[in-house]
């Protein structure tokens, strides 16, 4: 019983701290960079062992990555002039703004700290393909976000092979296919649009 009041507080408090985080972030504006810094330093701190340290920054970054692949569904939508790219990012819309709620309830659970937005890497690359047009746009969307895609699988595949997380296995194993047919349209696009 003591044990499990234990637990119960020790949950409570992370839910709370991720909270207090996520609240402190967004009420002080700060930078893309700060959030990603807040989030790592906050997990750091409450996470006792390296892997659990490995698997909270796995999080934090996929968390960051699935709101950049948004955010360049979201560009593709509104700038491209091209039936066939607009199809693929707004199922790519769909399918991040998925994977980003099911990241935060894993966080939510395991009390991780998250960052808010994308990282600053992924910011300038969404502002470089702001200043093309046209064909030159979709083909230059189309090849950042399949080398995105081709990443993260990699890096699922990655954390997969060294978590012994069993719920994050699970995650993993349910978002792999996903991203694979994400990848696998935008091949596909990519290839229409260079014929």
């Amino acid at each position: 019983m003591i044990g499990r009041t234990v637990h119960s507080m020790k949950s409570t408090f992370a839910v709370v701290s991720v909270l207090c985080i996520c609240a402190l972030i967004s009420s002080c504006n700060h930078s893309v960079d700060n959030s990603e810094r807040l989030a790592k330093k906050e997990n750091n701190k409450h996470f006792e062992s390296k892997s659990s340290e490995k698997e909270a920054d796995f999080v934090v970054e996929t968390i960051e990555g699935n709101f950049a692949n948004l955010k360049f569904a979201q560009m593709a939508i509104d700038r491209s002039g091209n039936e066939n790219v607009k199809e693929v990012a707004a199922m790519i819309e769909k399918d991040h703004e998925s994977l980003i709620r099911e990241l935060k309830g894993f966080a939510n659970m395991r009390g991780i700290a998250i960052p808010l937005e994308e990282n600053k890497k992924a910011r300038k690359k969404l502002d470089d393909l702001s200043g093309t047009h046209d064909k030159s746009f979709d083909e230059k969307w189309c090849n950042e976000v399949t080398n995105r895609h081709e990443e993260t699988i990699e890096e699922l595949e990655n954390m997969w092979e060294k978590t012994g997380d069993e719920e994050l296995k699970q995650w993993i194993n349910s978002a792999l296919p996903g991203l694979r047919n994400n990848l696998v349209k935008l091949q596909s696009c990519h290839e229409k649009l260079t014929m």
